[in-house]
């Protein structure tokens, strides 16, 4: 797509955010803010609000009736879900639909497409576009982190686009937030995953088993832990050590605590496999 040319020689506020050269007097500086003011508000947002949240400001800031998120779905012929489907005024269900009818598909095969008019009569086999009768859009894709769609982010409305040189570089910059947030959500889930085949795992394993990480503020949390702790402390003890699990310590014996502690810190500093063994204290109050 061809940018406009800014009216000034050094990069306007526009230019450095956005990448393109269209001039601040071009966008408007209501627009331009609303944009920042999306940039800061969406930064914090994570899982499926953020999609619906960019969706539903990308659509007011832009002055569109649909803004559209889709990934693609495993299987051929290419097929995808909405993670966010902005639509006159209000956000729709999560659908599955086909990209080959659509402008979508147009997007997936080129990296990017724009209809400036007839939107409906180019794609006459999507029924969801006969609302919008001459209106047009503009789509870019979701990028993997090969380069590669993930999917797409898409804007349609029944009147020509303002400005769609301004459109592609904002919808880009959206559309990495978004690939960044789908690859951090198969990250989770992946890790769930991992876990899950853990607990069957080690719910066979005949002592206690347990993932944990410490964080800078000093809290311990516990991301994994096997069914046999109870059975090594007793039930009180493990619900105390669940709920604070830097309280284990206390449940180690003191003689044995100091060496304990030591070959921890040693084994951390080496980033190495370490095998010790300790008394701890079970609910009676004795050692084992």
């Amino acid at each position: 797509m061809k940018e406009s040319q800014s009216s000034t020689s050094k990069p306007g506020l526009f230019q450095r955010i956005f990448g393109s050269s269209t001039s601040v007097g071009e966008v408007g500086n209501k627009q331009l803010s609303d944009l920042v003011t999306l940039l800061g508000s969406t930064a914090g947002v994570i899982e499926g609000d953020f999609f619906r949240t960019t969706a539903k400001q990308l659509a007011s800031v832009l002055g569109v009736s649909h803004c559209v998120m889709g990934v693609i779905l495993p299987g051929e012929p290419i097929r995808l879900r909405s993670l966010a489907h902005y639509r006159n005024g209000s956000l729709h269900p999560d659908e599955e639909y086909d990209a080959s009818p659509s402008p979508s598909g147009q997007v997936l095969e080129l990296g990017s497409y724009y209809c400036a008019e007839g939107i409906a009569e180019k794609f006459p086999l999507d029924p969801s576009l006969k609302v919008l009768g001459n209106g047009s859009s503009l789509g870019v894709i979701i990028p993997g982190p090969d380069g590669t769609p993930l999917g797409h982010l898409s804007v349609y409305d029944s009147k020509p686009l303002d400005n769609p040189e301004f459109f592609e570089p904002v919808l880009r910059l959206f559309a990495n937030r978004a690939s960044a947030e789908i690859m951090r959500l198969r990250a989770v889930d992946s890790s769930r995953l991992a876990l899950q085949r853990l607990e069957t795992f080690t719910d066979e394993f005949p002592g206690w088993a347990l993932a944990y990480k410490d964080h800078l503020n000093g809290k311990r949390e516990i991301v994994f832990s096997n069914s046999r702790c109870e059975d090594l402390f007793g039930p009180v003890t493990a619900a105390k050590i669940m709920a604070d699990p830097t309280s284990y310590r206390t449940f180690i014996h003191p003689d044995d605590l100091p060496d304990v502690l030591a070959r921890r810190q040693a084994c951390r500093a080496r980033n190495e496999q370490i095998q010790l063994d300790y008394r701890v204290k079970e609910d009676s109050g004795e050692y084992r």
